[in-house]
């Protein structure tokens, strides 16, 4: 079915997109993630990791969606550091949250939690997502927590990701 514009969304087969057989393509690419299962990076060193600065704030990446490096490939890992505060995004829940250091807290769709190193916090699975921002209360310094996300299931419920609003002064740090 065309829309308005005449696009479709309708599949256009993987056949016709290249000359390899589907099932090759898909023999190919089970190969290729079992052999990087077996050959990618089991230890993943943070000092030989950037921090990089991003609308949602100060991120150190240790998988990435992106990633081709690390024998895991269904996991997204991250850590975080918190300053003052960090943007504030919507996306779904799932994501695991475990405090590294210092303490702050987040809301959570209007809901204040606090945290502290150790505790570990965990995203609900809510329709439409769970829009979520994070606050150091650590008056020595920064707080810092890594991030785990299942990737399958990211997918599985929409990969829905929206900003709603920047990290103040981001693009000056």
């Amino acid at each position: 079915m065309a829309s308005e514009n005449g696009s479709s969304r309708q599949a256009s087969g993987v056949a016709t997109r290249t000359k390899v057989h589907p099932y090759e393509v898909m023999f190919q690419t089970f190969q290729a993630r079992r052999q990087r299962a077996e050959t990618g990076s089991v230890v993943i060193k943070a000092s030989e990791l950037p921090w990089q600065q991003s609308r949602q704030g100060r991120s150190r990446y240790y998988i990435h969606i992106d990633g081709t490096g690390s024998a895991v490939q269904d996991w997204m890992v991250f850590g975080k550091e918190v300053h003052t505060e960090s943007g504030a995004h919507t996306h779904q829940g799932g994501l695991v949250i475990y405090v590294t250091r210092g303490r702050g807290y987040s809301v959570f769709d209007g809901e204040r939690l606090d945290w502290k190193i150790g505790d570990l916090l965990v995203l609900p699975i809510k329709p439409g997502g769970v829009e979520h921002q994070h606050f150091n209360l650590d008056p020595t310094g920064s707080s810092e927590w890594i991030g785990f996300v299942f990737l399958p299931f990211l997918h599985a419920t929409g990969s829905m990701l929206t900003q709603v609003k920047e990290q103040k002064g981001w693009r000056d740090e």
